[in-house]
């Protein structure tokens, strides 16, 4: 994370903590890191169909015959940073250098998802820059200010779970202009759900 934030573009000011909330959320930072010494994943991490039956999900028809997410009627997220295919086609970057360029691999994905955030302008530094990045990103309030929680935590240091799935401390930072967790520091069930990380 800390590489793809160097590499992105100097204007933008990213963060590399941003990158590695949205890693989080997105897959659990690949499910705990389980990758092999090039960064691919130990299989792919594949999103939910994304054929508007779900209740709030969008209807996002197929856009890259199902090479990326195995899907040819409707797309679904791939990788660890869980991108739209037609979303990875357009910033996808070979983050390892290796001449391989695929969703499936942590250093590939957060360089794209760099790129991603980076690519709507704004100085990424700034918290009302950094909600409309993560909007841009996913068009959900909750998801954004998650992402935030975690990234604020990555920046103190915090190495427990700020999303209510261990404890939390009474410490942990707060982003600026965010409404403040729970105080238990859960977040209410439907509302975990809704964000729980692909299988």
């Amino acid at each position: 994370y800390k590489a793809a934030a160097a590499g992105a573009n100097p204007s933008c000011h990213l963060p590399w903590t941003l990158i590695a909330g949205i890693g989080r959320v997105e897959s659990g930072n690949a499910a705990g890191g389980r990758v092999d010494a090039a960064g691919t994943t130990h299989g792919r991490i594949l999103g939910p169909r994304l054929d508007g039956a779900t209740a709030g999900a969008v209807m996002i028809r197929d856009t890259d015959g199902g090479a990326l997410d195995g899907v040819t009627a409707f797309d679904r997220a791939v990788g660890p940073m869980q991108f739209i295919p037609s979303t990875w086609k357009t910033f996808a970057k070979d983050g390892n250098n290796d001449g391989v360029v695929s969703p499936h691999n942590v250093f590939d994905a957060a360089v794209a998802a760099a790129n991603y955030l980076c690519s709507g302008g704004g100085d990424l530094s700034q918290p009302a820059a950094q909600r409309a990045a993560l909007l841009r990103y996913n068009r959900s309030d909750a998801y954004g200010a998650l992402v935030l929680r975690w990234a604020a935590a990555y920046g103190a240091g915090v190495s427990v779970i700020p999303d209510g799935t261990g404890p939390v401390p009474n410490t942990l930072p707060t982003p600026p202009a965010l409404v403040p967790a729970p105080a238990n520091g859960a977040l209410d069930p439907a509302a975990a759900a809704a964000l729980a990380a692909p299988a």
